[in-house]
């Protein structure tokens, strides 16, 4: 069964979550999440304050994982 992960960004300084060309990676945030995750699993990320509660950064589904 794939699991869903859910958090609220600390910041958007470019380092990470880092989206380019249409792949996202979390290797320099969410430990417990690059520690779990596993393909298939969906991650949702939201936008900090003052942005408005619950704007969605941005969604993604795990297609490998690089260890």
């Amino acid at each position: 069964m794939d699991r869903f992960y859910r958090y609220v960004l600390a910041d958007d300084n470019g380092t990470a979550p880092c989206a380019q060309h249409g792949l996202l990676s979390l290797a320099t945030c969410k430990p417990s999440i690059r520690r779990t995750a596993k393909v298939g699993d969906l991650i949702a990320a939201f936008a900090p304050s003052p942005f408005p509660r619950d704007m969605l950064a941005y969604a993604a589904r795990v297609a490998e994982v690089v260890e």
